[in-house]
């Protein structure tokens, strides 16, 4: 068995893949899917504890993506070839892809199967947690909406008057219709 390592760090946190999916769990094996290094004991990390793996992949490939994230203490001694036996940071991953879709029937009856083991293009990104629970991906969007907060804050008793005061004889009209 001879395995490609993936390495992922603060350097390489964002990383386009081709993976070839398998059929059905029974496929799965250390050769299927792909092999990662997560070095989160990267020195632009150390400030952070907690992790996030994420794979995106386009809606046209119906696939189940499963990461098993291991301690080396417990991946098999044959894929850590001059790796640490022992707990640290860094982790191992190995990534696999379960295609769930069904084949759309051949006019010709062919078989079809072939196009469920097209490769998919997937994105694996790996980012720190900050605070521990929020991806930094995440604080411009949280930033945005923040100013969005206070912008309308600021801006809707001015706009409120500006209203209340074309609505005011409308407002009037319908209080003196009504009491009639």
């Amino acid at each position: 068995m001879s395995f490609d390592w993936i390495q992922m760090d603060s350097s390489h946190n964002k990383i386009p893949l081709n993976i070839t999916p398998v059929l059905d769990a029974t496929e799965v094996s250390p050769d299927s899917g792909l092999w990662l290094t997560l070095k989160l004991d990267d020195p632009n990390w150390t400030s952070y504890t907690k992790f996030t793996l994420r794979v995106s992949w386009p809606p046209s490939h119906p696939c189940d993506f499963f990461l098993k994230i291991t301690d080396p203490l417990y991946v098999a001694p044959q894929l850590l070839r001059n790796r640490p036996l022992h707990s640290t940071y860094r982790k191992y991953v190995h990534l696999y892809a379960i295609n769930t879709g069904v084949p759309t029937p051949s006019p010709t009856g062919e078989d079809m199967t072939w196009l469920r083991r097209e490769p998919v293009s997937i994105t694996l990104v790996l980012e720190p947690l900050l605070l521990g629970v929020l991806p930094q991906s995440l604080v411009p969007v949280i930033i945005a909406l923040l100013l969005v907060i206070v912008l309308a804050l600021v801006l809707l008793p001015p706009v409120k008057r500006y209203f209340n005061e074309i609505a005011a004889p409308f407002i009037q009209e319908f209080d003196r219709v009504k009491q009639k």
